[in-house]
C-alpha cells in the first residue's frame, strides 16, 4: 500500500470508501440483513455526509418489513445502526465549533468565503505544485547521475 494514501485522505477524498460501504449496505439489505445494512450505510454516511441520500430509501424498506408482519426491534436497531456511526464520528467536531465545522469541510472546498483558506480562491494544488516539480527535477537529477556512475564503473 502507498503510504501517499495519508495524503488522500487527509484532503478529504475518501468517496471510495464510501461508495463501498453504500454498495455493501445495498448487498445486505438484498439479502435480508437490514440492520446490518444499517450500519454499512451509517459507516458510509459518517466518511461522507452524501450518503444521507441513501438513507430514505433504506428507511423505506425498513418500513415496509415492518408492515408486513417485521418487529419493532428491528426497526430500533436500524435507526441505532443508522444514526450511531455518524453521530459518533462527527458530533465531537460538531461540538467543539459549529462554525469553524461548516467553514473547513464547507466553505473552505468551495472557496466561499474567500478567506475561508489562507491560500485564498488558489487552493492547496497551487502550494504543492512548486514543491511537486522541484522534487521531480531532484529525482531526475539523481537517477540521471546513478546512470552515469554505473557508464562510468561499468567502462
Amino acid at each position: 500500500m502507498s503510504p501517499l494514501i495519508t495524503l488522500y485522505l487527509w484532503s478529504g477524498r475518501n468517496d471510495i470508501e464510501s461508495l463501498s460501504f453504500i454498495f455493501l449496505g445495498r448487498a445486505l439489505l438484498a439479502r435480508g440483513h437490514p440492520v446490518a445494512a444499517s450500519v454499512a450505510l451509517g459507516t458510509a454516511i459518517a466518511f461522507k455526509p452524501f450518503a444521507l441520500f441513501a438513507a430514505p430509501w433504506l428507511l423505506l424498506i425498513v418500513y415496509q418489513r415492518w408492515r408486513r408482519g417485521g418487529s419493532g426491534r428491528e426497526v430500533v436497531l436500524c435507526l441505532g445502526g443508522l444514526v450511531a456511526i455518524p453521530v459518533a464520528t462527527i458530533a465531537p467536531f460538531l461540538l467543539a465549533g459549529p462554525h469553524a465545522f461548516l467553514t473547513d469541510p464547507v466553505a473552505y472546498t468551495r472557496g466561499w468565503p474567500p478567506d475561508a483558506s489562507p491560500l485564498g480562491r488558489s487552493g492547496r494544488g497551487s502550494l504543492a505544485l512548486p514543491l511537486i516539480r522541484t522534487a521531480r527535477r531532484r529525482a531526475l537529477r539523481a537517477v540521471t547521475a546513478m546512470r552515469f556512475m554505473r557508464l562510468v564503473g561499468g567502462a
